[in-house]
């Protein structure tokens, strides 16, 4: 019987010892693989490379993936038959990936590696937006996933080296110090402990002060003299105003329902008078006259010789005066085209937009009919760069449209996307426009190429734009009874459509 035992003891030692040495066997004795080692993840963007040691045996190797420590075979996301170094690829910067290694042969699967874990660079900050105040400029962003603080950067150049301004937790900044009327251009990155993301998007904008001056009732047209005066309309007031170069009323003149007004090369007044189909004439030695002209006559301009051009919205044409007054002739610009704007180019072409037709109108300095184009839906006001480019602003379709001639006799339109119900636009000597947006209180300044360089906020309603000498631009606020004077935002003075004598 105890022979009987020692044999049973003895053989159920030699087949623990068996069993041990099945259960730990590596591949190179026919068992499963043993466990990768030297497992390493390494950030990119969007982007990680893991790496590992080659096990002996081993034909292949199964990656195991989370966003959640503590990945297991079961709980991880499985990516099979991966080789070292493995790239896995469109993953979200600030995120935090982890992962786990095993080894395969013909005989199963080892146990998983240590976990290794990184986190991605952080996403590129978003929605970065600049408003410009007195010497400075507000800049804020929205939150970027796995940043624990953003950089901000500058530069006076659109393509130009960018500055790094400051390090912040926050989703915004204020940066102050800053010259007005200089155009900023800025970028946001955001950073954590695995780097700093690439460049948000870049936005512009001006620091400026403004004014804000009294008006008269519902101001609309407004011109400024060669002396620095601004003259307002005030449309339902029927006066117009002259104000100061610093904002003082100096003169009241009782005119009925004035809308359009520009200034001839003598300094003489003229201004449209809506309800009763006339223009009236403010002649600098204290006169006034009144001629008669189409239905609703709503904007002028002045020609090279003193001619003035009239645009009478609902009867369809153009009117064309003599520096005295005398009818010349009367245009037409084609049936239901409600003629509102005007400007004149160098050539002396005469520029107008069919308000109700959605056009611009060419026609020639004798009244012929050149070409009509199409634009936008509702195009009201228009300007002449000093390239002869044509800008219209479309108020119902809240797009720009720049006209530009093709050699040899062509005219090509291109359109940007504008503000909410444009109604008013100025171009400075140096190209830049700037358009008043109707329904929310601002101007918005624009490069000679279409790019916005700038937003101000001015009064209720802004209406339309002049430019003073000193880069001032003039707006009429018509829902607060107000002029916003922007100081120092332009170069002026005011290049077209013409106020005065500032023929190139």
């Amino acid at each position: 019987m105890i022979k009987q035992k020692a044999i049973l003891i003895t053989g159920l030692i030699l087949l623990t010892i068996y069993l041990n040495n099945c259960g730990s066997k590596s591949s190179t004795n026919g068992g499963t693989p043993s466990v990768p080692q030297g497992v390493t993840a390494t950030a990119g963007s969007g982007k990680i490379t893991i790496s590992w040691t080659a096990v002996a045996g081993a034909s292949s190797y199964n990656l195991y993936w989370s966003n959640t420590s503590g990945v297991t075979l079961t709980n991880g996301t499985k990516i099979a038959d991966v080789t070292s170094p493995y790239i896995q690829t469109g993953l979200t910067n600030g995120l935090t990936y982890n992962y786990v290694i095993t080894a395969v042969n013909a005989n199963g699967e080892s146990r998983q590696s240590a976990q290794v874990s990184v986190t991605l660079i952080p996403s590129v900050p978003q929605n970065l937006v600049a408003s410009g105040g007195d010497s400075q400029i507000a800049l804020s962003w929205s939150t970027s996933t796995g940043t624990t603080s953003y950089n901000v950067y500058d530069s006076t150049t659109s393509s130009g080296q960018f500055t790094k301004v400051t390090s912040t937790a926050a989703t915004s900044y204020t940066m102050t110090g800053l010259t007005n009327g200089t155009t900023y251009y800025f970028v946001v990155t955001a950073v954590n402990s695995a780097g700093e993301s690439l460049y948000s998007n870049q936005v512009v904008s001006i620091p400026y002060t403004s004014c804000t001056y009294d008006a008269g009732l519902y101001p609309f047209g407004i011109a400024i003299d060669t002396s620095g005066d601004i003259l307002v309309t005030n449309f339902v007031g029927s006066t117009i105003i002259a104000l100061s170069p610093t904002g003082s009323i100096i003169k009241t003149y009782n005119v009925l329902n004035p809308m359009g007004i520009a200034i001839d090369a003598s300094g003489n007044i003229w201004v449209t008078n809506w309800s009763v189909g006339s223009v009236t004439e403010l002649l600098t030695t204290g006169g006034i006259g009144t001629y008669n002209v189409g239905t609703h006559p709503t904007n002028l301009a002045i020609d090279a010789t003193g001619n003035v051009w009239v645009t009478n919205r609902d009867s369809a044409n153009v009117t064309k005066l003599s520096s005295t007054g005398t009818i010349i002739g009367t245009y037409s610009t084609g049936a239901s085209s409600g003629p509102q704007s005007i400007a004149i180019d160098a050539s002396g072409d005469v520029w107008v937009t069919g308000s109700y037709n959605n056009t611009v109108i060419e026609l020639s300095s004798t009244g012929i009919n050149i070409a009509i184009y199409g634009v936008g839906t509702g195009p009201t006001a228009m300007a002449i760069d000093p390239s002869g480019n044509i800008w219209v602003v479309n108020d119902l379709a809240d797009i720009i449209s720049k006209l530009y001639k093709v050699p040899p006799n062509g005219i090509a339109i291109e359109s940007y996307a504008a503000g909410p119900d444009q109604s008013g636009i100025a171009i400075d000597t140096a190209g830049n426009m700037y358009i008043a947006n109707y329904d929310n209180a601002t101007i918005t300044k624009r490069s000679s190429s279409g790019s916005i360089l700038g937003n101000f906020n001015v009064g209720t309603q802004p209406q339309n734009i002049a430019i003073d000498a000193s880069g001032n631009a003039w707006v009429t606020n018509y829902g607060s009874n107000t002029v916003t004077e922007l100081i120092g935002i332009a170069k002026g003075p005011q290049y077209f459509p013409y106020a005065g004598p500032q023929w190139p």
